[in-house]
Protein backbone atom coordinates (compact mmCIF):
# COMPACT_ATOMS: atom_id res chain seq x y z
CA UNK A 1 0.00 0.00 0.00
CA UNK A 2 2.87 2.77 0.61
CA UNK A 3 4.37 2.15 -2.50
CA UNK A 4 1.03 2.43 -4.13
CA UNK A 5 0.58 5.86 -2.16
CA UNK A 6 4.25 7.17 -2.95
CA UNK A 7 3.77 6.08 -6.82
CA UNK A 8 0.50 8.23 -6.45
CA UNK A 9 2.14 11.11 -5.19
CA UNK A 10 5.07 10.92 -7.56
CA UNK A 11 2.83 10.95 -10.72
CA UNK A 12 0.82 13.83 -9.04
CA UNK A 13 3.80 15.67 -8.43
CA UNK A 14 5.35 15.62 -11.83
CA UNK A 15 2.51 16.37 -13.28
CA UNK A 16 2.09 19.37 -10.93
CA UNK A 17 3.35 22.84 -11.92
CA UNK A 18 4.29 23.88 -8.59
CA UNK A 19 5.59 22.10 -5.91
CA UNK A 20 7.09 22.28 -2.69
CA UNK A 21 8.93 20.19 -0.02
CA UNK A 22 8.18 21.83 3.76
CA UNK A 23 10.81 20.15 6.44
CA UNK A 24 10.32 21.30 10.37
CA UNK A 25 11.31 20.39 13.19
CA UNK A 26 8.60 19.19 16.23
CA UNK A 27 9.44 17.86 19.60
CA UNK A 28 7.03 14.16 19.99
CA UNK A 29 5.45 13.33 23.45
CA UNK A 30 8.68 12.38 24.82
CA UNK A 31 10.33 15.79 24.11
CA UNK A 32 12.67 14.23 21.43
CA UNK A 33 12.94 16.22 18.54
CA UNK A 34 11.62 14.99 15.24
CA UNK A 35 12.04 16.28 11.48
CA UNK A 36 8.54 16.50 9.83
CA UNK A 37 8.67 15.93 5.95
CA UNK A 38 5.57 17.39 4.31
CA UNK A 39 4.61 17.34 0.49
CA UNK A 40 2.51 20.37 -1.26
CA UNK A 41 1.51 20.48 -4.69
CA UNK A 42 -1.04 22.14 -7.13
CA UNK A 43 -3.13 19.36 -8.48
CA UNK A 44 -6.09 19.59 -10.32
CA UNK A 45 -6.46 23.15 -9.11
CA UNK A 46 -6.43 22.40 -5.70
CA UNK A 47 -3.66 22.76 -3.50
CA UNK A 48 -2.65 19.41 -1.78
CA UNK A 49 -0.36 18.83 1.17
CA UNK A 50 0.62 15.01 1.78
CA UNK A 51 2.59 14.06 5.31
CA UNK A 52 5.45 11.94 4.32
CA UNK A 53 6.96 11.12 6.99
CA UNK A 54 8.86 11.63 10.86
CA UNK A 55 12.47 11.23 11.10
CA UNK A 56 14.51 11.39 14.07
CA UNK A 57 16.71 14.30 14.01
CA UNK A 58 19.88 12.00 15.78
CA UNK A 59 18.95 9.48 12.63
CA UNK A 60 18.85 12.00 10.10
CA UNK A 61 22.27 13.33 11.16
CA UNK A 62 24.22 10.17 10.65
CA UNK A 63 22.85 10.58 7.03
CA UNK A 64 24.96 13.89 6.66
Amino acid sequence: MKDKLLDTFTDEIKAAKYFSIIIDSTPNISHCDQLTFVLRYVHKEQIVEKFMRFLNIKKFAEYL
